[in-house]
């Protein structure tokens, strides 16, 4: 995709950066002449197709995994069914810990990057899962893919960056087609692989090859102008908030360990109580050095939460969790209707 191209896409924006200090009074947008249309050619349809399968991809392992789980655990010897409590929540608590970094972190470095890597874990973790013999590998390798798809879904913010304001609901739209798609098919396809001998193995072994066309048409065709915020390469990884990483990823994983083990322990078991304390524990430390820490890019700036009266934070994080609704709603249904 040429760069100028891009570069006009990306004017209309018009590039933001935050002050903690600073009014949070939008700026006067840049001017525009009256009447221009704005365009988009085919490449760049190209690419948005590209990034919305990305940003679909990644939520292909959750409707087949949970349609075949309760069979394939006994496949894979674990004649308790124990191991599937962890198969979903393997892939959606590393999905989480993977958005959580790559979100603050592509805006420093890029989107490019972060969706590449995001592909390679998932395409690795797709294998893993395809080739288990044991309930731990295929756990694993669903952690890993749940790891890269939730930089995959950075694309979602790469999308609207690259479309002009008269399109960008074409290419959001787009992008959860693909997710509806699959929470429509995967069910169907889970449940009656499982039945084909070791026809499982195929879904994940698609969604292997599915990554690997999506890894390279976006290393061939995605090539943004330049990262979010403009910042140069080593002004960002002396800023970059490695305090708050070191206490957010292990804070947010003990305390859904801690979540998930309820569905089969004791809620006051010690291997419930234990990663739950300690990651609230590490939550409440994280929240407090994004308050009063120095780091110059934090992880969670707490200008969101102060923005518009905390408006700007909760209208959308209401909206996002309205919006998913769809997806959880359609998985839980569609399964159950097909039992």
């Amino acid at each position: 995709m040429a760069v100028d191209e891009l570069n006009t896409v990306v004017a209309e924006k018009s590039d933001i950066r935050y002050d903690e200090e600073a009014s949070t009074v939008s700026p006067p947008s840049e001017p525009h002449e009256l009447g221009a249309e704005a365009t988009m050619t085919w490449k760049t349809w190209l690419v948005i197709f590209i990034l919305s399968s990305c940003f679909g991809l990644s939520f292909w392992p959750v409707p087949t995994t949970g349609a075949l789980q309760g069979k394939l655990a006994i496949k894979l010897g674990d004649t308790t069914g124990t191991s599937t409590y962890w198969y979903i929540p393997a892939y959606t608590t590393a999905n989480a810990l993977g958005f959580l970094v790559a979100g603050a972190n592509s805006d420093l470095f890029g989107r490019r990057w972060f969706l590449l890597f995001g592909e390679v874990a998932a395409a690795v973790g797709m294998i893993v899962s395809a080739t288990a013999h044991s309930a731990e590998q295929f756990t694993a390798g669903l952690a890993i893919a749940g790891f890269g798809g939730g930089f995959c879904q950075m694309a979602m913010c790469s999308i609207p960056e690259l479309m002009p304001n008269k399109y960008r609901h074409i290419g959001i739209t787009l992008s959860d087609g693909f997710v509806f798609l699959i929470v429509i098919i995967g069910p169907v396809v889970g449940r009656y692989a499982i039945d084909a001998g070791d026809g499982w193995r195929y879904i994940y072994y698609g969604g292997f090859v599915a990554q690997i066309i999506s890894l390279v048409s976006l290393y061939l065709l995605y090539h943004p102008p330049k990262h979010p915020k403009g910042v140069p390469w080593g002004e960002a990884v002396r800023g970059l908030d490695y305090v708050g990483t070191l206490l957010v990823i292990p804070g947010v994983c003990l305390v859904l360990v801690g979540i998930i083990s309820t569905t089969y322990m004791s809620t006051t078991s010690a291997k419930v109580l234990a990663p739950m304390c300690t990651g609230f524990g590490l939550l409440i430390a994280f929240g407090l050095w994004e308050t009063f820490g120095n780091a110059e890019y934090p992880l969670c700036p707490p200008r969101i939460f102060r923005s518009h009266n905390g408006r700007e934070f909760t209208v959308p994080f209401i909206l996002a969790f309205i919006v998913t609704m769809f997806y959880y709603g359609k998985h839980i249904h569609h399964e159950r209707a097909l039992g």
